[in-house]
């Protein structure tokens, strides 16, 4: 079981920038909520409990540091990237099934959430990503709000 860092913040729009320039089609939003740089496109499954979303997502021979996960209050983004195992131009391969590329996936959440709880695990390629809900009533101004209100 691996532990796999959670940055709180949204990602930043330069994170994207190297994405856009292997899709096909790009329109400038599409990659906005998900996308796929080659073929590999992990599936995932969201699940709600009464105080934590579980999200998790098969991502077999993807390595720990090959992901990065943003959580920004609403909005929680994951990203990653499966390389080829073998890169040897020299190999000749009877059979390649197996698919390979960057992917990302953003989930918007109905509610905020507690991003400085969340965790993510990578265990026997699944990652699974525990975000706890903010308790009703107990919702935090951010700063920007406050600045707003004074």
């Amino acid at each position: 079981m691996t532990h796999v860092p959670i940055l709180n913040q949204a990602p930043p729009p330069e994170f994207f920038e190297n994405l856009r320039s292997g899709m096909a089609g790009d329109d400038g939003h599409a990659f906005l909520e998900s996308g796929v740089v080659g073929e590999f496109a992990p599936a995932f499954e969201v699940q709600e409990r009464p105080e934590v979303l579980r999200i998790q997502a098969d991502v077999p021979s993807v390595k720990p540091s090959n992901l990065s996960i943003f959580l920004s209050e609403k909005r929680l983004t994951v990203y990653g990237h499966r390389k080829p195992v073998a890169d040897d131009p020299r190999l000749s391969f009877h059979a390649y099934e197996r698919t390979y590329g960057k992917f990302w996936r953003t989930f918007r959440f109905t509610q905020a959430v507690e991003g400085e709880t969340a965790r993510a695990l990578l265990q026997r390629g699944v990652l699974t990503i525990s975000v706890p809900k903010r308790a009703v009533g107990s919702a935090r101004r951010s700063r920007v709000e406050s600045l707003l209100r004074a």
